[in-house]
């Protein structure tokens, strides 16, 4: 009712008093059909939005801070098929950055921007972390590559270890 009111279709609310209706059955499917419009264009915007930041980063992503590379990542999820894509605060988080879902199954994603490979503490904080977020998977997502130490952990823990090469191949997967 607050949206009708807001479009103009019914009066403000009085009391317990019926609200009036103010337009007629034609201008209201106007107004119903420019709402179904603008909200498209506002889904459409975000999307190209999306697209704008993944084609502006494409090969830079080695660059980024963390926060950006977070959020990169949270596009490139969007853009294949992850759904309720969520950037956790940057404090409090338990080391998660992203929370996904894809096909009935939850990620819990911890994404690291480094300039050296990635360690067994990642991993254990991913797994940690997907436990206090009660999630399904343990994901870590990076622009390097994992250690011997890291995989054989992940290996053990059941923690996922998405590298450089999966990185590219989202990049190109969003981009096709």
């Amino acid at each position: 009712m607050n949206i009708l009111e807001e479009m103009g279709v019914v009066s403000e609310e009085f009391d317990t008093r019926p609200r009036k209706i103010l337009v007629n059955k034609r201008e209201y499917e106007k107004i119903v059909e420019n709402y179904r419009l603008k909200t498209e264009m506002l889904r459409n915007t975000e999307t190209d939005y999306q697209t704008e930041r993944i084609s502006l980063y494409n090969d830079k992503f080695d660059y980024m801070e963390g926060h950006d590379f977070e959020y990169y990542c949270a596009d490139l999820l969007r853009k294949n098929g992850f759904e309720t894509v969520e950037v956790t605060q940057g404090s409090g988080d338990h080391g998660i950055d992203i929370l996904a879902e894809k096909d009935g199954i939850t990620y819990a994603i911890q994404c690291k921007c480094y300039s050296s490979n990635i360690g067994n503490a990642t991993v254990q904080q991913a797994h940690t972390g997907k436990s206090l977020y009660h999630k399904d998977i343990a994901v870590v997502l990076t622009n390097r590559y994992f250690t011997a130490q890291a995989k054989e952990e992940a290996a053990a823990l059941g923690v996922k270890l998405w590298d450089r090469d999966k990185l590219n191949s989202m990049i190109e997967k969003a981009n096709s």
